[in-house]
């Protein structure tokens, strides 16, 4: 573990992490292996609005590791064990091994080369946290004309905080937009969107 501060940027809040580690994790099952980086939030931190589980890492800062995988979709953890600070883990996918690693492991004490070091499908544009929050409430109220006024007023109901949310909320129809989830409507001065449905439900 090391002593100095590691910054970690996700895709819904920004983490410093003391006593961090940065480990290659075991293969799984599927010979998948998979990065971790893991340490101590401060004191009394909550995650608050960053989510647990699938999330997005824009990118992290380690001190002496250059080569950190940035814009990569992660699994976030995060724990207490009694005391006055909890602990996060940061994974993600890094590499692939033959389906027989465990075999090859086991007869010569190391592991095979790996196959790839990314999936070999590409990942679809990844949604930050706060943008699939808000595709699953237009899908809720298809036909409502989103204004960047609505979307801040459903993020504000939320508990988002006021500072930089309208242009938030104007970036991200935007860029729900941009994948096709909705489509733009009106002159600059009185923008709307609408949910675009689905072709097999149309």
């Amino acid at each position: 573990m090391s002593e100095s501060t590691a910054t970690v940027e996700l895709s819904d809040g920004t983490v410093t992490l003391t006593d961090w580690s940065l480990v290659e994790l075991t293969p799984d099952f599927y010979g998948h292996s998979h990065m971790q980086i893991g340490g101590w939030l401060p004191k009394g931190y909550q995650p608050g609005l960053i989510a647990q589980g699938t999330n997005h890492m824009v990118r992290a800062d380690l001190p002496g590791i250059p080569d950190v995988a940035q814009a990569v979709n992660v699994t976030v953890e995060t724990k207490g064990y009694g005391g006055p600070q909890r602990f996060m883990k940061i994974q993600w996918r890094h590499l692939s091994y033959p389906a027989n690693w465990l075999d090859t492991l086991r007869d010569t004490g190391k592991l095979p080369a790996p196959l790839s070091a990314a999936p070999v499908v590409p990942e679809e544009p990844a949604l930050t946290r706060r943008q699939q929050l808000l595709l699953a409430k237009v899908r809720e109220s298809a036909g409502l004309r989103w204004t960047t006024g609505v979307a801040q007023a459903f993020y504000r109901g939320l508990g988002y905080a006021n500072r930089g949310l309208r242009h938030g909320a104007r970036s991200d129809l935007h860029e729900l937009a941009a994948l096709g989830h909705l489509t733009v409507h009106g002159p600059d001065d009185g923008r709307y969107f609408l949910y675009v449905q689905p072709k097999e439900s149309a």
